[in-house]
């Protein structure tokens, strides 16, 4: 998002610059399969005043009902951002 004065869009919204969160909870066996992907990254953001604000990553949460449960682990799993990361629980 860019908020310089000069940029056509400038001052029409506020950025979602924050990653989100994600939780899968499973009754049972948890498979998260090759080649998926779970991206909870965060952006940035260019005030008017030209300063950068750094937006933060989100959270990923797998949870289980059962505590011998089988998790499967073939996605990519991201939390990217230009402020802090992105958490896994």
């Amino acid at each position: 998002m860019n908020d310089t004065p000069n940029m056509p869009d400038a001052g029409k919204g506020t950025a979602l610059i924050d990653g989100g969160k994600v939780t899968i909870k499973s009754e049972g066996d948890l498979h998260l399969e090759q080649g998926s992907r779970i991206d909870v990254g965060g952006g940035a953001r260019v005030q008017a005043d030209g300063k950068i604000k750094n937006g933060n990553g989100g959270t990923i949460a797998l949870e289980t009902a059962r505590e011998l449960t089988a998790l499967e682990l073939g996605a990519q799993l991201s939390g990217d951002a230009f402020g802090k990361g992105g958490t896994l629980k």
